[in-house]
């Protein structure tokens, strides 16, 4: 069972009591994530503490995302039942995801899914040749052909650039915290490019470490994350966003 897919499953609900979630993914997945929820809080709420975390979340999804999945993994570590339950509810969830896939009809017409422009000829849903389009969108016209590119901000090596230059600030530092950080800004990059395999735990605490030790190492691992161009996975982007956010608080109170 994943814990933090879990819990990104609730956020997406609360945030706007499933508007959005019942859109994206249809309202068979909306159901089942409003059980998960019931089945969460309602044991959540038995413990002060956790009924404190719960509470917190609710008005504050992302930036408490990393809380809440500790409490929750320590929940389910002392209850087999409730374990079990949720992990039926996410695999239920994600087979109603897959199952609510757009189907689109054209007619022999085109669909444009996304924003998109047109360079270099018309757009025209049928019998055009060749049409150079940019954008994050996806066009399907009868008998017609079109290069699409995507343009996604820096590209993988200017990535792996900002990754060699937090490293190199990293080893400018003074010797008591120049190994911390090296291994910080390496352990970062390392779950980054793990995707949606990344030890989440592992990541936080090597964020954690540059946001105390070296602030501005921090910044430019954010960059790097943040871009998207890395193949950093959902929680690995979640956690640096709250790092992000983390580090303007600091910066705002110094």
């Amino acid at each position: 069972m994943s814990t933090q897919e879990i819990v990104e499953v609730v956020g997406e609900l609360v945030v706007d009591d499933g508007k959005t979630l019942g859109q994206h993914h249809g309202s068979q997945a909306l159901a089942v994530a409003r059980d998960m929820k019931t089945e969460l809080a309602s044991r959540l709420q038995e413990d002060e503490m956790q009924a404190l975390i719960w509470q917190r979340f609710r008005n504050a999804p992302e930036a408490r995302a990393s809380y809440l999945v500790t409490a929750v993994e320590e929940l389910l570590s002392a209850d087999a039942a409730l374990a079990q339950r949720l992990d039926a509810l996410l695999e239920q969830y994600q087979h109603a995801t897959r199952s609510a896939g757009r189907q689109v009809d054209t007619g022999g017409g085109a669909y444009v899914g996304g924003s998109v422009s047109v360079e270099g000829g018309d757009f025209v849903g049928r019998d055009k040749r060749t049409v150079s389009i940019t954008g994050d969108g996806n066009v399907v016209g009868d008998r017609s052909s079109a290069t699409v590119v995507k343009r996604t901000g820096l590209g993988a090596d200017e990535v792996q650039a900002l990754f060699d230059q937090a490293l190199g600030l990293a080893q400018k530092k003074p010797p008591e915290v120049r190994e911390d950080l090296e291994a910080a800004v390496e352990t970062v990059q390392e779950e980054a490019e793990a995707g949606e395999d990344a030890d989440k735990r592992l990541l936080n605490k090597a964020l954690d470490v540059l946001l105390e030790e070296g602030p501005d190492v921090l910044e430019v691992v954010l960059e790097a994350v943040l871009n998207p161009a890395a193949a950093a996975g959902k929680g690995a982007r979640m956690l640096a966003k709250q790092a992000k956010e983390s580090l303007a608080k600091k910066r705002k109170a110094s």
